[in-house]
């Protein structure tokens, strides 16, 4: 059953509140929400109270290049996990997990807070469940080098590089070259550093507005954004990146990538971004309420107001740094 905050007001708790002590660890704390919900500003307000570091937990914010389109901070240096890939790329999850996790954890453990920030309700998941750091996939690209190092080099050159011997390996597989390439990569991934356990407590709160205000919200948005210059972005994307790139499944790219094309026209691929993004919320919403251990605040006041309110919360589940964990 959600747990809804921010009813009755606690009053505003002095910066920095719960950094109490420096050589303590440092806690964690997710800010979800839907789009145009206003996290990112409660999540740079709760930041800025806790002298926090900030963590992007957004599938498309990791691109390069990408930026009015997805959202993206002005001051991305405040940010982890923001432009670290090429549109090119396939961006996992598990990838996501692998870089981000290890940056949380050395953070906290240095007695810094970390707020988390991000629609990708999955990327959240997986960074704060310890059993998704247990079970990371291969790194990316690594099942594609082995093949070609099975093609250029063949079965003797890939066991090298796998540091494997035939004896290791049964008739069958050695036969095949989809079954080579797998044992090379179980070898591998096997030796790997072991994952990065965090052990910093972990909240996770998520900001609640009514579905009609979140439709105006993403409205006036996509306004602002198209007059900050999103198609002249797209543009730009084009001219380097082929538009089969995997950022381009960020909503209302391929959309402009058609105007730019001249597939459609400006007015209808406005209207086909706006739906897209309503439905996106949507599912947000639906997936949040499924998700356990939420602590929802409705978006009453201003949103010092409800940084307020949320670490009230917090604080009195003992997360001054040392708190219960979600």
């Amino acid at each position: 059953m959600p747990r809804y905050f921010g009813i009755v007001h606690h009053g505003l708790l002095p910066s920095r509140r719960m950094s109490r002590e420096r050589s303590e660890s440092g806690i964690a704390i997710a800010v979800m929400g839907p789009t145009a919900s206003g996290k990112s500003e409660l999540a740079e307000a709760i930041a800025e109270r806790l002298d926090a570091r900030l963590v992007s937990a957004d599938a498309f914010q990791v691109y390069r290049g990408l930026d009015i389109g997805t959202n993206k901070p002005l001051r991305t240096d405040r940010y982890a996990m923001i432009d670290v890939a090429d549109p090119s790329e396939t961006y996992t999850v598990g990838r996501y997990v692998s870089e981000a996790r290890p940056i949380c954890a050395r953070t906290t453990d240095l007695g810094t807070n970390v707020v988390i920030v991000g629609g990708t309700g999955l990327y959240v998941r997986r960074l704060l469940d310890d059993s998704s750091a247990l079970s990371l996939p291969p790194p990316a690209g690594l099942r594609e080098r082995l093949r070609k190092t099975l093609e250029d080099s063949g079965v003797e050159g890939l066991l090298a590089e796998a540091k494997l011997n035939r004896e290791d390996l049964n008739a069958q597989s050695l036969m095949n070259p989809v079954h080579l390439v797998r044992a090379a990569e179980r070898a591998i991934v096997g030796r790997a550093e072991p994952p990065v356990l965090w052990s910093a407590r972990r909240y996770k709160v998520a900001i609640l507005r009514p579905r009609a205000e979140i439709v105006t919200r993403i409205e006036k948005r996509l306004s602002q954004m198209l007059q900050n210059g999103w198609l002249d972005e797209v543009r730009e994307l084009l001219s380097r990146w082929p538009r089969e790139s995997p950022a381009f499944r960020a909503i209302g790219y391929r959309e402009l990538i058609d105007v730019v094309e001249s597939r459609t026209d400006l007015t209808e691929a406005v209207s086909r971004i706006a739906v897209r993004t309503r439905q996106y919320a949507k599912r947000q919403m639906t997936w949040l309420r499924a998700e356990p251990d939420v602590l929802w605040f409705p978006a009453n006041g201003g949103v010092e107001e409800i940084a307020g309110r949320v670490l009230d919360e917090i604080d009195k589940l003992g997360g001054g740094q040392n708190g219960e964990s979600n």
